[in-house]
């Protein structure tokens, strides 16, 4: 149940390739992430559909989006911002 989770203070992430997801789980997961989001007692995350080259091909494809939308400049990629952008992150 969400609401014991919410109880005893417990966040939940879902990571991963969230696109690969069936649209009723994407949804599902959306809500028990958004319910959950202020638990501070314990923190879970569930990788479903993840990979570690995966999430950095994606970050990186994030951060290029970034940086061609005019958001971000190359000089502002480092470590701590590319760390911050990973789905682990």
């Amino acid at each position: 149940q969400v609401d014991d989770l919410v109880a005893k203070g417990v966040a939940v992430r879902f990571v991963g390739d969230k696109n690969l997801f069936p649209a009723s789980v994407r949804a599902s997961c959306a809500m028990i992430e958004q319910s959950t989001a202020h638990g501070a007692a314990l923190q879970v995350q569930l990788l479903f559909c993840y990979g570690g080259r995966q999430e950095i091909v994606a970050t990186a494809q994030h951060v290029a989006r970034l940086v061609a939308e005019g958001a971000l400049h190359p000089d502002e990629i480092n470590e701590d911002l590319f760390a911050r952008s990973l789905w682990t992150g």
